[in-house]
């Protein structure tokens, strides 16, 4: 076929126009997929959201430069302290002191060029700090707690953000959930964060070090966990004396969580109800706990001092947070004073303390300890006197001596061993006192006490037999005077004798059984007693007749006499008075009767008359 052929073959061919659609589609497709490509690498190359939005620093905002543009993120450039004092200067493209991301690092940011701290192959990183608990390694939620970066030669790293303006920051504070981004990236070499503000129940971070080994993008950071502990402390006893305020050893006590005690990483450090320390005291009544979590806690008395009793009652005791709010650790990390803290072993009220142990101190708790003591008191049993030099035997745990009654009557033990009992048994009693046959025993308990008190009053009684002996007048019943009296046995032997002197004469020391009285010294006549075992007073009372008693009855007889004798005179004239009124009621009445009987004459005539009238109108 010809060339001419050909072309006219091709000339009546028809046209594909879908052809040329679907290789439209095609092109449109390739060009929405790079699209597409674009915007995902775009918000790779973008912050997270959390960053945008809750990322909170001290800033230093700054206008755009001179020609009113901002800086691009891969322009942003790190500073130290230097570069920021007085303020930035914008508009400075050309700046030479700047660590820019394209150039390796360039210079150190410090304003003269050297000391590069972007040694290496110039890479950045976007760096995120968490806040975690030292111990747990579990996160801490805290807000606004406030960190410094320095880079490796201890200058101050002021970081920057450009859009829309130009914002330079200093410091950087944590989001609610304790975490942080720094603004920008920052070359792949060593810094360290200096916490500035303290936050409640931890202590300040010492100094953070970290070191960045690569490059590391906002999706997947480089993080640097900043380990946080806890606050402790501990609870420190003075045991002293609760009578001469002297220092009292040796005790031992449980410090035994009150709640649980949790710190801010949520964790359970101690549950309600477990010991969480113990407390020994040492030679000079001191002690103190193990450094405990903040929190409630009681401490409960587990071993007594010797000759002490126990404290029964628990202390309650809150650790709490004294320093939080306050100012900073300066950079060196050297402690701040605060109120309520004391450092380097301070010591107590008693001078006792750690000489170099590091210890902040809460306030010191005072313990006041009851001495257990026993006072043995002896009494009179009537009188209820003291009864001084009354010998005992005194044997107990520690003791075995005889002891006698002060002159208070009392024996005091003040050296008392718990689970021990004593026993008081008389030996001699003072005077004509009856010494006491049964002893007197005291139990202690394990807790130093007798019953429920520490000091124990313990009494016991001494009896004395009494007779009183009194000579009285039979009738006026006055003591006599001058009247020789004598006590005799009934054996006959005599015991006291004494002359009355107008009152009762009292006899001590006897002992059960029969005696009697001679009067006078007329042993014809005896006058007898019986003594019993009491300590009331027993009485014998001897009634004589004496001139003055029959001088009493002779007036008695002539005033009873006398009284007989006007009494009968006054009855008999009575007897005659009576006797002249019956008279003339006599005379009264016959005078009353002869009046009737002439009444009665006339009366009986009237009457015949009457009848006679009667018998005539009958007729």
């Amino acid at each position: 076929m010809s060339r001419r052929q050909k072309k006219d073959r091709k000339a009546f061919e028809p046209i594909d126009y879908w052809k040329s659609s679907s290789d439209l589609m095609t092109a449109l497709i390739l060009v929405l997929l790079l699209v597409i490509m674009f915007l995902i690498l775009y918000i790779l190359e973008m912050p997270d959201k959390e960053f945008d939005q809750e990322l909170k620093y001290d800033q230093i905002t700054e206008e755009q430069d001179a020609n009113g543009k901002t800086r691009k993120e891969s322009e942003r450039s790190s500073y130290s302290e230097s570069d920021n004092e007085g303020g930035e200067e914008e508009g400075k493209e050309d700046r030479k002191n700047t660590n820019n991301n394209n150039n390796g690092g360039g210079g150190n940011g410090n304003g003269n060029g050297e000391d590069d701290p972007g040694e290496g192959d110039g890479s950045k990183s976007a760096v995120l700090a968490s806040l975690v608990d030292g111990e747990t390694g579990k996160a801490i939620q805290a807000k606004d707690v406030t960190f410094e970066l320095y880079s490796d030669s201890k200058a101050l790293t002021v970081l920057n953000t450009y859009y829309p303006v130009k914002k330079s920051y200093r410091t950087f504070k944590t989001t609610e959930n304790g975490t942080f981004y720094l603004p920008e990236k920052v070359l792949a070499t060593s810094y360290y964060f200096h916490q500035l503000s303290d936050f409640k129940g931890y202590d300040v971070a010492d100094k953070v070090e970290f070191t960045i080994d690569g490059a590391y993008d906002w999706p997947d950071p480089f993080l640097v966990k900043i380990p946080m502990y806890p606050m402790r402390d501990v609870i420190s006893i003075q045991m002293i004396d609760q009578d001469n305020g002297q220092a009292v050893p040796g005790g031992k006590f449980n410090v035994i969580a009150q709640e649980d005690i949790k710190t801010l990483d949520d964790t359970v450090r101690v549950k309600k109800g477990e010991v969480a320390g113990t407390i020994t005291c040492d030679e000079k009544g001191y002690g103190e706990s193990n450094r405990l979590y903040l929190g409630k806690y009681k401490v409960v008395q587990t071993d007594i001092p010797e000759y002490y009793a126990s404290n029964d009652e628990a202390i309650s005791v809150t650790l709490r947070d004294t320093v939080s709010g306050g100012e900073s650790q300066d950079e060196s990390g050297k402690a701040k004073e605060e109120t309520g803290q004391q450092k380097d072993g301070a010591p107590d009220a008693q001078g006792t303390a750690g000489d170099d142990e590091e210890i902040d101190y809460n306030t010191l708790n005072t313990v006041r300890a009851e001495r257990t003591r026993i006072t043995f008191i002896l009494h009179d049993e009537l009188t209820g006197d003291a009864v001084p030099g009354a010998v005992y035997d005194v044997s107990g745990p520690n003791i075995n001596q005889q002891m006698t009654t002060d002159e208070g009557g009392q024996i005091v033990l003040d050296e008392v061993v718990k689970n021990g009992t004593y026993e008081f048994t008389e030996v001699s009693a003072p005077g004509d006192y009856i010494a006491a046959v049964e002893p007197v025993k005291v139990k202690v308990s394990a807790k130093g006490r007798v019953g429920e008190d520490a000091k124990a009053d313990v009494e016991a009684t001494n009896r004395v037999l009494r007779l009183d002996v009194g000579v009285r007048d039979a009738i006026l019943r006055t003591h006599l005077l001058d009247t020789k009296v004598e006590l005799f046995t009934a054996g006959g032997k005599s015991v006291e004798t004494w002359t009355t002197n107008g009152s009762f004469h009292e006899i001590t020391g006897l002992e059960q059984g029969k005696y009697y009285v001679n009067l006078n010294g007329d042993a014809s006549k005896k006058y007898n007693v019986t003594v019993t075992d009491t300590a009331e007073i027993q009485t014998l009372n001897i009634n004589l007749f004496t001139m003055r008693s029959y001088a009493v009855i002779a007036a008695a007889a002539v005033v009873l006499i006398l009284i007989l004798a006007g009494a009968g005179a006054l009855i008999r004239r009575a007897a005659k008075r009576r006797k002249e009124e019956e008279k003339a009621r006599a005379a009264g009445a016959s005078a009353e009767e002869g009046s009737g009987s002439e009444n009665e004459a006339v009366s009986g005539d009237t009457d015949a008359d009457g009848a006679a009238d009667d018998a005539k109108q009958e007729d």
